[in-house]
């Protein structure tokens, strides 16, 4: 028997190198934007060949600060649902590379296990536990593109993983304990293919849950759900195609470098904001407010930890009125 703590070494494990050089230019972008601007202009900087989408380019940052070997810290997990052809597949690719040791995975053809963990018999009858990409990636980023084409078993073995950031697997008479502490962000098309009938006729333009083609236990674990869906407005067609032409004869420009070392050094440094009084007020007012309409106890863990989140992007140790009134804004 060989029993190791600490010593292992992951020889394909990424690492990004965080400078003093790099921590002054960090304070510097600060300064320079004002730290209430922060977090909104790190959207803008992210994904920059995706047009629009800042609501969602900022909700996966959120996810991404998030990211932490802690299973004592609650992750964000965010779902992208919407028509094909809307770059939910881009913004997966974008978001796992802002965390070293993420991983992007085309799920329509995976198994539940095959993502989690299978234990094989081999010759000898050696027992071998091989871990898929979600235990590989903790501490950062499982991007599962096209989640909804898995079966609802498959999507059932998620979610251990997804609240308690630790699953078990049984075979051959072993049990086997994984640790799993990662963000899990994913994509999928509406049940059928698209929202087309998926909305109700009234002025909240609201959507049936029922079309996202997921287990309901699946969809509750999921913090942050963004809606995409195809637009046929000439005026947000029009101002789509010129930003498009433009884009033609300009080379977007890419700061993925510099939010990934942003997330790491706001991660490293500001670890768990504390919350004060008054925005503790604020945001259990609004979850109150939500949660008489809709949704589930989970809510309030989600709109404290997207509220750390965004002091933590703004390198502050405490959570304040205007960073809770920016939670409830977003």
């Amino acid at each position: 028997y060989l029993y190791a703590s600490s010593l292992v070494k992951y020889l394909s494990k990424q690492e990004i190198e965080l400078t003093a050089a790099d921590v002054k230019a960090i304070k510097r972008f600060v300064n320079h934007v004002g730290v209430d601007s922060v977090v909104n202009k790190l959207a803008n900087m992210f994904a920059t060949s995706i047009i629009g989408y800042n609501v969602v380019k900022k909700g996966l940052l959120l996810s991404a600060a998030s990211t932490c070997i802690d299973k004592a810290s609650k992750k964000i997990h965010s779902i992208l649902v919407g028509d094909p052809g809307l770059a939910k597949s881009l913004l997966l690719k974008e978001a796992v590379e802002l965390i070293p040791n993420s991983r992007y995975e085309s799920v329509q053809f995976a198994t539940g296990k095959s993502l989690t963990a299978i234990v094989t018999k081999e010759e000898g009858d050696t027992l071998i536990l091989r871990i898929g990409p979600i235990p590989q990636a903790k501490g950062a980023i499982a991007a599962l593109n096209e989640i909804g084409r898995m079966n609802h078993y498959d999507q059932s073995l998620l979610l251990d993983t997804m609240q308690e950031q630790e699953f078990t697997t049984n075979k051959f008479g072993q049990n086997f304990h994984i640790d799993a502490p990662t963000v899990i962000i994913a994509s999928a098309n509406p049940a059928g293919g698209t929202w087309k009938g998926g909305y109700n006729n009234n002025p909240d333009d609201k959507i049936d849950l029922d079309k996202v083609p997921m287990i309901k236990p699946l969809v509750d674990r999921f913090d942050l759900v963004f809606i995409f869906k195809d637009s046929r407005d000439e005026s947000s067609l029009m101002e789509y195609t010129q930003k498009k032409s433009e884009m033609e004869d300009h080379k977007s420009p890419d700061y993925t470098t510099y939010i990934a070392k942003h997330i790491m050094y706001a991660k490293q440094r500001y670890p768990r904001p504390t919350i004060s009084e008054e925005a503790k007020t604020m945001l259990n007012q609004f979850y109150v407010g939500v949660r008489m309409t809709h949704g589930s106890p989970r809510i309030r863990e989600t709109i404290y930890r997207i509220a750390q989140n965004i002091a933590r992007l703004k390198l502050k140790d405490e959570v304040d009125a205007s960073d809770a009134k920016e939670t409830i804004d977003f």
